[in-house]
């Protein structure tokens, strides 16, 4: 894992979380803009799966595990994604803060199985 792309995600990940609390407090519904900041989070995990699939065969990391990982973190946003949508209260962004700070949480869990 690269430890700059990590510090990114992990920011990314924050920022959407304090951007859908901000519209849960406010008691708007999530738009287009939320949903594009969550495909860009997703293409971010995305290149998280890739990337470390391929430093994996040089690293002492338990790959099964590191790999679960990755693809549990890119399910949630997906599922929350979808669960925002269906939510058009403000609930939606509430469960996008969870899902958002649960990622940033398993990336930084990704750093230390990586490391």
């Amino acid at each position: 894992m690269l430890p700059v792309f990590t510090v990114f995600l992990i920011a990314a990940c924050i920022a959407m979380a304090i951007w859908a609390l901000v519209l849960a407090i406010v008691d708007r519904p999530t738009g287009p803009v939320v949903f594009l900041g969550l495909a860009v989070l997703e293409v971010l995990l995305i290149a998280q799966l890739v990337i470390s699939s391929v430093l994996l065969p040089g690293s002492h990391a338990n790959g099964v595990l590191l790999i679960g990982y990755v693809v549990s973190a890119i399910l949630i946003v997906a599922g929350a994604g979808f669960w925002a949508y269906a939510e058009v209260t403000r609930w939606g962004a509430g469960v996008l803060v969870i899902a958002c700070l649960a990622i940033a949480v398993m990336t930084v869990r990704m750093q230390q199985i990586w490391g």
